[in-house]
């Protein structure tokens, strides 16, 4: 069976549904496989898609959702325990022999001239390996911080942004992301807009949303009992931490390796 590769931070796995959840509606006979971790930076997810990639076959697609420039990760050497708590998680990651600690400095943005750069490096670098292992992908942003508009960039970063294959991207409205979408069409699909964040997360029904409107502009409806039951969420505690252990599990390497 064919495998879909699905990579992202917290807007690919969260407390409640992402749009990977509502694929299988749309892509039929194959396996999908979500590696999203909460957190985690841009650099890191070109990172887990080519540790990926090398471990697994049969696989089809890669669907990535790059998050915000400035979020960096902390790497420790060797297996040490992490405490999580609201801002920051962590897990040992036996396949490099380090723990990582995701958003372990989050929103520092000391130097927005080099967290873009290295987003931007990154989708180059990841598209790349891609395209060199014969490997479809499609890629999508958050929302308009990963690629922000109106700001003065440098030659370099033009030049580095003109290497970019952006035919593979999805965007809303030519250049947004799933959170800019919902903000625009679904600004009631919000429950955590009392918390300090104002960069808050979307409902499932949102995430839905995308996958049909945006991703695979369908006609295509899922059940309507299930449509129900997201139009009509809206919890934002859920105490199951049931996404801390999904996002930790490190895939085997294949058989001939």
């Amino acid at each position: 069976m064919k495998k879909i590769l699905v990579h992202g931070h917290s807007s690919t796995r969260w407390k409640w549904p992402t749009w990977p959840d509502f694929l299988p509606y749309y892509i039929k006979g194959s396996e999908i496989i979500n590696i999203a971790k909460p957190g985690i930076s841009n650099w890191s997810i070109a990172r887990e898609i080519v540790n990926s990639v090398k471990k697994m076959r049969d696989i089809d697609h890669v669907y990535v959702m790059w998050g915000d420039p400035c979020r960096n990760d902390t790497f420790l050497k060797g297996k040490k325990t992490i405490i999580p708590n609201k801002d920051m998680w962590g897990m040992y990651d036996k396949d490099f022999q380090w723990t990582v600690l995701y958003n372990g400095k989050v929103h520092t943005a000391e130097n927005q001239n080099l967290d873009r750069i290295k987003t931007l490096e990154s989708i180059l670098y990841t598209q790349m390996f891609l395209e060199k292992n014969n490997i479809k992908h499609t890629m999508m942003i958050y929302d308009i911080r990963t690629l922000p508009l109106n700001v003065n960039l440098s030659k370099a970063e033009l030049e580095l942004k003109k290497e970019i294959d952006w035919s593979c991207f999805k965007f809303y409205n030519t250049c947004f992301g799933i959170r800019d979408f919902a903000k625009k069409l679904y600004p009631d699909q919000f429950v955590d807009k009392l918390e300090k964040d104002s960069y808050h997360h979307p409902l499932p029904l949102a995430h839905y949303k995308w996958v049909k409107d945006i991703m695979f502009n369908s006609d295509l409806e899922i059940p309507q009992h299930m449509q129900l039951k997201l139009e009509s969420w809206n919890e934002l505690n859920i105490p199951n931490q049931q996404w801390i252990k999904d996002a930790s599990h490190v895939y085997e390497w294949r058989d001939d390796d």
